[in-house]
């Protein structure tokens, strides 16, 4: 099997060094818990709480009388950003989505 290679502007990468470069990253981060927490909360993104049932229907009413303090659009799916009584909320809908998450804080040592 030939070797593959990745010419990405001017530097070339054969496929083993990329995998060695890949293995010696997860090396590092995975003997040092402070940096792989940050890589972890780079790549799934904050903790959070889907909020359903009743507390749903209910923060959904609240939602609905204030305007959201962010919004994005990925042509998919729409997130509206709310907040209220101190904490943050996502409310995801479209192509399949229709989901409040309350999003947890960052010290894990803090209750929601």
């Amino acid at each position: 099997m030939d070797a593959m290679v990745i010419v990405i502007k001017d530097v070339t990468v054969t496929a083993k060094t990329s995998l060695d470069w890949i293995q010696e990253a997860a090396d590092r981060i995975s003997n040092d818990p402070v940096k792989l927490k940050e890589f972890m909360r780079k790549v799934m993104g904050p903790k959070q709480r889907i909020i359903e049932g009743q507390e749903r229907e209910h923060l959904l009413m609240v939602f609905g009388l204030t305007d959201p303090t962010e919004e994005s659009n990925n042509q998919r799916s729409w997130t509206s950003v709310y907040e209220h009584a101190g904490k943050t909320y996502h409310l995801t809908l479209g192509d399949g989505w229709d989901e409040l998450a309350e999003i947890l804080p960052e010290n894990d040592d803090e209750k929601s």
